[in-house]
């Protein structure tokens, strides 16, 4: 089954959402997925596979290349 839209964050965490430095963006942490979402429609999520479990802190560089 493919998720297509997701709405939460790991609450349990602190720092585990920022806005992109593109403006536009935010990414954010909910379960073992890093989402990364636009501001401007809701339904425009990419989602960033590779953990196998809670991501528990975030950071994303200055120019917005890393996650």
């Amino acid at each position: 089954m493919e998720l297509e839209h997701a709405i939460g964050c790991n609450v349990g965490f602190t720092n585990i959402a920022h806005f992109h430095p593109n403006g536009e963006d935010i990414v954010y942490a909910m379960g073992g997925k890093v989402i990364v979402a636009s501001l401007a429609d809701p339904h425009d999520q990419r989602f960033c596979d590779g953990h196998d479990n809670f991501v528990n802190c975030l950071q994303v560089s200055h120019g917005g290349q890393f996650i």
